[in-house]
């Protein structure tokens, strides 16, 4: 699973926003929409979830303000990359036996190639 992707705009109007909205969509799909929450002073936020798959989100957004003025924000995108598992801890248990499983061997060759050349000589 992807990491979630905060958006903030900063909208001003005379009348002063009452609505906003974040349009966005994955990699072509529907639109989803958003109702962005006010952060103090002319800051609105809303967070994407996070996605299950990469893509390019395509966003915009939406304001009205009191006297039923709207306006449209141009459209952004972003791409998405997966995130690695986090439950992907290797046990420090596991990274000393894979590495006897490994040198174990080798070193018993090394030492099976020298009894051997002693043999010879």
């Amino acid at each position: 699973m992807g990491t979630a992707v905060s958006v903030n705009v900063s909208i001003e109007d005379a009348h002063g926003p009452v609505d906003v909205a974040l349009q966005w969509r994955l990699a072509g799909g529907g639109w989803e929409m958003l109702s962005m929450n006010f952060a103090g002073g002319s800051a609105w936020t809303a967070t994407i979830p996070a996605q299950s798959a990469p893509g390019i989100i395509e966003m915009f957004v939406v304001a009205s303000d009191e006297v039923g003025n709207q306006a449209q924000s141009a459209s952004e995108s972003i791409q998405v990359l997966l995130a690695p598992p986090s439950n992907a801890d290797v046990s420090p248990l596991l990274i000393v036996a894979i590495v006897f499983a490994v040198a174990v061997p080798i070193v018993a060759l090394i030492f099976l190639r020298r009894k051997k050349k002693k043999e010879s000589a």
